[in-house]
């Protein structure tokens, strides 16, 4: 895949408490289009700021593996899920 330039705006931050929105804007500095719209959802824990949460263009990253999920164990059991995320992870090590 060909590299491209990549311009990064920063749009909004919001801190309330211990939880953070971060709103970016990566766009593509040649034709000056905005790629997508990145909401990062921290929380703060330990003096540290951990991202929990990626939104692409408003869909949560999270609501899509807890939707994947729960679609999973309709069907399967707890123990099997965990069998294929193991199976997973080791496919991905052993490339």
């Amino acid at each position: 895949a060909a590299e491209r330039d990549v311009a990064v705006s920063y749009d909004s931050e919001t801190v309330a408490g211990t939880e953070a929105t971060v709103v970016v804007s990566p766009r593509e500095p040649s034709i000056g289009q905005t790629i997508a719209r990145l909401e990062y959802h921290l929380c703060r824990k330990c003096d540290h700021w951990y991202v929990y949460d990626v939104a692409v263009d408003g869909v949560s990253l999270a609501d899509g593996y807890r939707s994947q999920f729960n679609r999973l164990l309709q069907r399967e059991s707890f123990e099997d899920l965990l069998d294929l995320m193991r199976r997973k992870v080791n496919l991905q090590a052993s490339r």
